[in-house]
């Protein structure tokens, strides 16, 4: 050890009212090492963020603060600050309980004329940063996979509607490669007017329907789930959205419809008298010829019993015969 360093460096830390004010109170764990790498001051931060007071780092050994890899890595940056340069980087060590830490370091040479005396060493604790950001990658990369596989159509787009990302599943749905729709906007594939406001959620929200150019030329029937959600930094909200192909099942109401038009067609104008009833025996429905027949209004049939009707028909007609 060079005393002679070492106590010019105590010297210096000591001097200025100032630098102990920024010392003793900034957030950030600030400590002094002599050229060694052996700890001489730190300030509260230290040991609120280690666990570590001063006289316990004075003590350690420094294979006991960092693993075998952090440790290597801390002399290799150790000398690049004897050399006068400050170093920037991230570092592992362990806290006082055991568990294991991450800080983003930088070291700064304390000089003296044109000799290093010492390091300022200042440390932030990024480990419950670095935790949400593994954990956001994760989700990221289980969103990719459920994306690149699904059946039904993903996408994001910004909020003018410019596709920022397409699933891979818009070539079996559409018969495009993701990489030719994405970047365009996603209104020059929708029939006009069918294309909603993307920021208009009231509409979306709750499922929109809409008629999607296919690359053969005709259009599919498409609904639609969007919701907003915050983009990166610095960009505006984007809009994530599924969509399925519901292309038959417009097709099957639009049979059904036209069947059910057929029905009442027939029923109501038939030449028979045409009804249909209930389990108890009460018309549900009833066409004009035997509204006619009976000489009853279509309101006074409905939910009536059929028998005591039909017996009354049947009575009256005999009464109409007899007289004859």
């Amino acid at each position: 050890m060079d005393i002679n360093k070492t106590e010019t460096l105590k010297r210096i830390i000591s001097e200025g009212s100032s630098y102990q004010s920024l010392f003793f109170n900034h957030p950030d764990a600030i400590y002094v090492m002599d050229i060694q790498g052996n700890y001489i001051d730190a300030n509260p931060s230290v040991e609120r963020i280690s666990g570590y007071t001063l006289d316990d780092l004075i003590r350690m050994n420094q294979s006991e603060i960092c693993p075998p890899d952090s440790e290597n890595s801390r002399k290799e940056y150790i000398k690049e600050v004897l050399a006068g340069r400050s170093v920037s980087n991230s570092i592992t060590f362990y806290h006082k309980d055991g568990s294991l830490k991450q800080a983003e370091i930088t070291y700064v040479p304390i000089t003296e004329g044109n000799e290093v005396v010492g390091i300022y060493g200042i440390a932030k604790d990024v480990t419950d940063i670095l935790e949400v950001q593994r954990e956001l990658k994760e989700a990221q990369e289980k969103y990719q996979v459920l994306a690149d596989h699904a059946q039904d159509l993903i996408t994001t787009c910004s909020a003018d509607g410019e596709l920022l990302y397409v699933s891979p599943s818009v070539y079996a749905l559409l018969g495009y490669k993701p990489e030719e729709v994405t970047g365009k906007s996603f209104k020059d594939y929708c029939y006009p007017g069918d294309y909603p406001d993307p920021m208009d959620l009231s509409k979306i929200g709750n499922g929109c329907k809409m008629r999607v150019l296919h690359k053969k030329g005709h259009y599919i029937w498409m609904e639609t789930l969007a919701k907003p959600v915050a983009g990166e930094r610095g960009k505006s909200v984007q809009i994530v959205s599924i969509s399925r192909d519901i292309t038959q099942h417009k097709d099957a109401d639009r049979r059904l419809r036209e069947s059910r038009q057929r029905y009442r067609s027939l029923f109501e104008h038939n030449p028979a008298a045409v009804y249909s009833l209930n389990l108890e025996g009460k018309y549900s429905a009833v066409n004009s010829k035997l509204v006619q027949m009976l000489d009853i209004p279509r309101n006074k049939l409905i939910g009536q019993s059929f028998y005591p009707i039909w017996i009354n028909a049947k009575c009256n007609t005999a009464n109409i015969i007899l007289k004859w």
